[in-house]
């Protein structure tokens, strides 16, 4: 069994399940527990201006779970941080290494901004490309049963 710590997990709900497939609900995360101790990072307060609905997802499961079912997801954290930087730190990277060159090598002014720009536009859309292909590689998500609905295990007091 993998360690509970080294996963993001979150909650969903069976929709469709069979032939190695399941379709899950995911509800949109409510506030962290720092958030609501007062001691987030500010993000939460952020994240509530714009509201977020349900998520649908279709993903790979050899496991058989039952329509309604309650399970959990799990991504490796190893696996968000190196996603994380291929959608959102290689695209950064290609723009400034693609607006560089073009930035030093030419002389005349306007041009040079217009190059820079087209260069770094250039390369930061394959990185996304890249980024992308890179994101889908190997995410191989963990799904675990649970015994009770979420809102059940939730204390009363």
């Amino acid at each position: 069994m993998n360690d509970a710590g080294a996963f993001a997990w979150q909650v969903a709900e069976v929709l469709e399940s069979g032939q190695d497939r399941v379709r899950l609900r995911f509800a949109p995360p409510r506030s962290c527990q720092r958030c609501s101790e007062g001691r987030g990072c500010g993000a939460g307060v952020f994240g509530a201006l714009f509201p977020r609905r349900e998520l649908e997802v279709e993903m790979p499961s050899r496991a058989g779970f039952e329509v309604g079912q309650w399970v959990r997801v799990g991504i490796p954290s190893t696996t968000l941080v190196l996603t994380a930087f291929a959608v959102y730190g290689l695209p950064l990277l290609g723009f400034v290494v693609g607006a560089l060159p073009a930035y030093w090598w030419i002389d005349s002014s306007p041009w040079r901004d217009f190059f820079s720009l087209v260069g770094g536009l250039a390369l930061a859309v394959t990185a996304v490309w890249c980024g992308g292909c890179a994101a889908r590689f190997g995410r191989q998500p963990h799904i675990e049963p649970l015994s009770c609905r979420p809102e059940a295990s939730k204390s009363i007091i």
